[in-house]
């Protein structure tokens, strides 16, 4: 390996350790989710906040700071996300309040939001088309890395320390990502673009918030209550004036023309359906384990580990097959394995033990493997001369499934506990009534990550330029 390719697998590690950090921080927080429920005396539909404002933030963002990479240099972003990121992270540790730790998670989730959104067209100006497949994969052991570490981490930490210390944790990482981003990232040649849409990038990030407070919301209080109504309203309506103001200008923040690219189009299509069937895994396995089946939150934090560790031993293996064969039955595999898992933690008792748990965790994170680089690839060879959009709709088809994902599942998941066990809080049933809201959102779940690997398989398209 020459000078070039260690420096191209030195980019490859600081981005990939930027969006396995952000992966890290929504495991070890999703893990703590149950204890600050109990910290501060709310329900599951409240204290997911906590994680929704985070995702929230980073979705309203990635088209905005994907095209402000593009006027003031993707490399200067990056470093200004990772220093937004890591404030964020202390100033989470420090709220005295559930609604001040909100907030200083939207902090986070602006530095969060521009890493994301300005690392993949970072990745592609250095990796060669032939040669993405192996980076991506890359990018997706990252990923599992950050899955695998935070619940490992997080339990033992909010065993010993409690759950501020989770905030802490993520600091000095994002300065790591900072120091050597400045000394491995250069700026790429010919990437400015002066101009900037600030009415679209307003647009872009005003409609999520309501969509989410919806989904939140509407399986609580009512589809047709005045505040879900409301909110349903508010996110179409700005979602259609964002459309309409992008179809007027000359240098739209989103050039909509990209979604008649098939391949593309496919490409966002199962990554967000993919992502939203995964989040059910993410949001209720740390409560079913602790607050269904009874473990401590240190086991639970272990057991979490368990499908980015599979996750992580899959995903090269993926991207070498991507490299070899296509994106196709790759990236179909994997959605397959994610239904197979979600659907196979549906039937979960009271008696399970470890033995019950560990398989049918494994078989997520096989799916989760062959679905991350597989996905990235087909959507970044979709648009070989625009992969600052392709960049930035990647990550938000990705995190706007987390957070719309994660809504939905727990609203599910709230709403038949409560109506099935005759409780106020879903939290306060017994164990035993827990059992049929788990079941019925990993049904759900199930169902979405298979139409996403109907939709995968059923894709022809192969990327512009084959090794």
């Amino acid at each position: 390996m020459g000078v070039a390719g260690i420096r191209r697998l030195g980019v490859a590690v600081v981005l990939g350790t930027s969006v396995g950090l952000n992966m890290f921080t929504s495991a070890i927080v999703n893990l703590a989710l149950p204890t600050l429920a109990n910290e501060f005396r709310v329900d599951i539909t409240t204290i997911q906040w906590v994680i929704l404002a985070y995702f929230v933030t980073i979705s309203s963002l990635h088209l905005p700071m994907g095209r402000l990479g593009d006027r003031f240099g993707r490399r200067r972003m990056f470093l200004i996300g990772s220093a937004v990121f890591a404030a964020g992270a202390v100033l989470s540790g420090f709220a005295d309040s559930l609604w001040s730790l909100v907030a200083m998670r939207v902090v986070q989730g602006i530095g969060g939001g521009v890493m994301q959104a300005i690392g993949p067209p970072l990745l592609v100006s250095v990796f060669p088309d032939a040669e993405r497949g192996r980076a991506t994969g890359i990018i997706g052991m990252m990923i599992a890395v950050g899955l695998l570490a935070g619940p490992a981490v997080g339990g033992l930490l909010i065993d010993t320390f409690g759950w501020q210390a989770i905030f802490f944790a993520n600091a000095p990482l994002a300065g790591l990502v900072l120091v050597a981003g400045w000394f491995v990232l250069r700026e790429p040649t010919g990437t400015r673009d002066r101009s900037f849409d600030l009415g679209g990038a307003v647009l872009a990030a005003a409609w999520i918030a309501p969509l989410v407070f919806f989904l939140n919301r509407g399986l609580r209080d009512g589809w047709l209550s005045a505040p879900a109504l409301l909110a349903a309203v508010l996110s179409a309506g700005v979602m259609l004036t964002f459309v309409l103001h992008q179809r007027r200008r000359p240098l739209p923040l989103l050039d909509l023309e990209v979604f008649r690219n098939p391949g593309f189009r496919i490409a966002v299509l199962t990554s967000y359906l993919g992502y939203g069937a995964y989040t059910s895994v993410m949001l209720l396995a740390p409560f079913l384990l602790q607050n269904g089946l009874g473990f401590s939150v240190a086991c639970v934090g272990l057991l979490a580990a368990i499908v980015p560790a599979v996750g992580g031993v899959f995903s090269i293996p993926a991207g070498e097959l991507t490299d070899r064969f296509g994106h196709r039955w790759p990236r179909a595999a994997g959605l397959a394995l994610i239904a197979a898992g979600t659907l196979s933690l549906a039937a979960a008792g009271t008696d399970w033990g470890l033995a019950d748990v560990i398989p049918r965790l494994a078989i997520v994170g096989v799916g989760q493997g062959f679905l991350v680089g597989p996905n990235t690839s087909a959507m970044l060879g979709a648009l070989p001369t625009n992969v600052g959009i392709a960049g930035g709709l990647l990550a938000s088809s990705r995190t706007l499934a987390l957070a719309t994902g994660q809504a939905l599942w727990g609203g599910l998941f709230a709403v038949v506990v409560t109506a099935g066990a005759g409780v106020a809080a879903a939290l306060d049933a017994a164990p035993a009534d827990m059992l049929p809201g788990f079941r019925v959102a990993f049904q759900g779940a199930a169902a979405v990550a298979t139409i996403a690997a109907v939709i995968a398989a059923r894709d022809h398209h192969r990327r512009a330029t084959r090794p």
